[in-house]
């Protein structure tokens, strides 16, 4: 996990602390806990709207246990879906929220007060490819949210 104003910043705390682990875990180097973190952690964006932002990541101990680790950049058959890259992962969390609520007002016709506060509880935000020059953030919402019950 890391916390910080700045997301990026909460970023690398939660990507050094989760390549310690692995290398601990797996009994790998570093380099090598680095390579495989994209492959076996699913990170996400804990939170944003308070003043401390924050990032977790999830690393199974066994490479088989995995959960939903899908980072789409469009709709898929389970998601609505909103994505944004941007060098800064600030900007691209703030970009692939308000893609969401954009989409929820002009999709599902939600008022934007509405679409905000069912994004901030129901929108999950996972961290993609992460370079120095290119962060990607990947905003899901469940269309089952939609299904007569």
């Amino acid at each position: 996990m890391g916390f910080d104003k700045d997301l990026n910043l909460a970023w690398a705390q939660t990507k050094a602390q989760t390549i310690k682990m692995i290398s601990e875990l797996r009994g790998v180097s570093a380099e090598q806990a680095e390579k495989l973190m994209p492959t076996v952690s699913d990170c996400r964006v804990s939170q944003v709207v308070n003043i401390k932002k924050g990032t977790h990541c999830l690393t199974p101990k066994n490479r088989r246990e995995t959960e939903d680790m899908e980072r789409p950049t469009k709709e898929t058959s389970k998601y609505l879906v909103s994505h944004a890259k941007d060098a800064d992962l600030n900007k691209a969390m703030d970009a692939a929220s308000m893609g969401m609520i954009k989409m929820l007002e002009n999709d599902k016709k939600i008022a934007r007060l509405d679409a905000y506060g069912l994004a901030s509880v129901a929108m999950d935000c996972r961290v993609g490819a992460m370079s120095d020059t290119e962060k990607n953030v990947h905003c899901l919402m469940p269309k089952s949210i939609w299904v007569k019950q």
